[in-house]
Order: structure tokens, then sequence, then C-alpha cells
């Protein structure tokens, strides 16, 4: 039986649980953010994948750099890789002998990347403000942002199914936030039992963690980070930041680029740390004057722009 596709992301227990239960499946392995050059498919049986592979540290597989992808059905995972990239349904190749057949193509055919070592703008105040007065200008990008304003300020609390559905399901749509249709009834009940007012008013940060973590039945969890944080800001976006794989890319970039802060990426998904990094990264370059809200949108519109993927 198909079993739907699985994203593990900082969670090295659950994805080598996975694994014991469908050793007859298959893990696409990719880089945070989802570059489409490198999605490389492996049986759910390979050592490269797996507890197997001799001298494996704890967290490798899915706490650092790396997320896995997995299924059963391995069209399943090619209509995965279409939604992020490669519109083909192919996966690049790779040297590993489990060679999942006839579902690969060669890394030359991926699509082109900014050239390495071109380097950012610094984001100081000047740049910021630029970027946000083009995003005024973009009608598809502020017609979806009002949709979704109206929404929440006409259902503003989290006590009613039908309300809380309809905030999820616009917001999904319109904000690209990766939940799966199937799961939108089971992540609206799943937000009404975490006492959500309640946290948002105190801004509580690990809301986010515990909203991400969606039961789907069946003991099974699904974690979707981004939507928890694109729903909380939307509550109270003095409070809350958004992250999303733009995100992700721009801030390990300004990391690499202009050591604005010390962290490893993985921290990237761990909210508070998450928040604290842009708090610093707004700090840093000076950036006080723009609100949470601000931040938010020029995250989100700089790293759409300069992601080479």
């Amino acid at each position: 039986m198909d079993e739907g596709v699985w994203e593990f992301l900082g969670n090295d227990r659950e994805y080598l649980g996975w694994l014991e239960t469908h050793p007859d499946g298959f893990v696409v392995n990719t880089p945070r953010g989802f570059p489409p050059t490198e999605m490389v498919l492996h049986r759910a049986t390979c050592s490269c994948v797996s507890s197997r592979r001799a001298g494996t540290k704890p967290g490798a597989f899915t706490e650092r750099v790396y997320v896995k992808v997995c299924s059963t059905d391995l069209e399943g995972l090619r209509e995965w890789v279409r939604a992020h990239g490669r519109p083909d349904g192919t996966f690049t190749s790779t040297a590993c002998p489990c060679s999942p057949g006839g579902s690969t193509v060669p890394r030359s055919s991926a699509p082109a990347v900014r050239p390495v070592g071109e380097r950012l703008p610094e984001p100081n105040a000047k740049h910021v403000r630029r970027r946000l007065e083009a995003l005024k200008s973009d009608a598809y990008f502020y017609g979806f942002d009002g949709t979704v304003a109206l929404v929440f300020q006409q259902w503003p609390d989290n006590a009613d199914f039908a309300q809380v559905h309809a905030k999820v399901t616009i917001l999904n749509a319109l904000y690209s936030a990766g939940v799966r249709t199937i799961d939108t009834d089971p992540v609206a009940s799943h937000i009404l039992e975490l006492d959500t007012d309640r946290r948002l008013e105190a801004g509580d940060l690990t809301l986010v963690r515990d909203m991400a973590r969606t039961p789907i039945g069946d003991g099974k969890i699904r974690v979707y980070y981004s939507f928890a944080t694109k729903y909380c800001s939307w509550h109270r976006p003095d409070a809350y930041q958004i992250y999303d794989s733009y995100v992700d890319w721009l801030l390990w970039e300004y990391r690499k680029q202009f050591a604005f802060q010390q962290f490893q990426r993985q921290q990237l998904g761990v909210y508070p740390d998450f928040v604290r990094i842009v708090d610093g990264f707004r700090g840093t370059f000076g950036l006080e004057e723009f609100s949470r809200k601000d931040i938010d949108k020029f995250l989100w519109a700089e790293g759409k722009r300069r992601r080479p993927w």
C-alpha cells in the first residue's frame, strides 16, 4: 500500500525507523533547500543512506546538511522531484552501487546554477528598502498577501474547526506552505488541541515546534515546519518569523559571506534558534527600523531572486 511521501528533517531516529519498517522503499538524498541539482535516489537498504555505513556519526542523515525524502512508491518520489525543480521527474545520477535503475539522469542535464563564488550584495538598510519597494509593485505577491490577511483578520481565534481549516487551506494554497491536501484536516484538528490562542498571545516560540509535528493517524507524525512558522506569523507578525527554503538558503549564504553570526545550518530548523539568528541578522546590518514582517518579505524576495535554482 502506498503510504505517501515522507520528508525527514532534523530527526534521524524517525528516519532510521522508517528504513527498518520499509526495506523495499526508496530514499531521495538532497541538501536542505532542495536544490534540483542534487536529488539522488537510493534504495532503503543502501548503506550510503543508513546506519549500515561504517563510521557514520549520530545526526549525519537528517540533522545537519541533508534531508531524506522517502516513499515505497517510486512514482510518488518522481512527483515530489517534479514539484521541487525537476519537471521531468528524474533524479540526479550517482555512483552508488544500489543504483535503482531507470530513474536517474546525468548531473550535466540538471538546471543551470549561479556561478560559484558570486557574492551577494550587503543587506544594509538601503538595499532592504529597495527590495521592499520593488515587491510593492508585484501584483501577484500582494494579491495573495491581501487574501491571506483578510482570512486571518476575519477569523483571528483558533477554537472553531471550520475557521481554522479555512485558514490552513488558504495559507497552504497561496503561500506554498507544503501541507499535503489530504493532511489539511489533521493539521486543523491538531491546532485546536494546542491551546494555540493562549500560546500565541504569550509569544511562545515552542508552539511552532508543536504545531509542526502533526499526527496523521496510526501513530505517524508528519512535520510541517515552514507551515507552522507561517501560521503563527500571520497571527502574531510581531513575534514570529517565517521560515522557508529561500530564507534558509539566504541566511546561510549571508553567514558564509559576511560571518554575521556563528551558527550551524541545522539550527535554522530549530525555531527559537532561527528567531535568534534572524534577530542577529537585523542587529548586525542595522535593520532595526524594519518590522519582523518587513524582514520576512525581504528574506523571501531576496532569496527567491538570488538562489540559483
